[in-house]
């Protein structure tokens, strides 16, 4: 099963395929944030934007996430440019 997984990933095919999932993944991190910065708007104290924001910097697991992050970019550009 995982030498077919390998193989697939080494054609052409699944190198695109691969490409167009950290594409996809990167574009609803991008939506995410979007959404999220977007609640500045949600009230005139801002109440809602800081407890996004709290939320995001009090999560532990927000090292993980930002390197999971930097390895979507670095797949997503090394594929590109091969």
């Amino acid at each position: 099963m995982f030498q077919r997984l390998g193989l697939f990933l080494r054609s052409s095919i699944g190198r695109k395929f691969l490409m167009s999932l950290t594409g996809a993944a990167l574009m609803v991190f991008v939506l995410g944030h979007l959404l999220g910065n977007l609640t500045l708007f949600a009230d005139s104290t801002g109440a809602t934007f800081d407890a996004y924001a709290h939320a995001i910097e009090s999560n532990p697991a927000l090292p993980l996430i930002e390197i999971g992050l930097a390895a979507l970019f670095v797949v997503h550009i090394a594929l590109g440019i091969r």
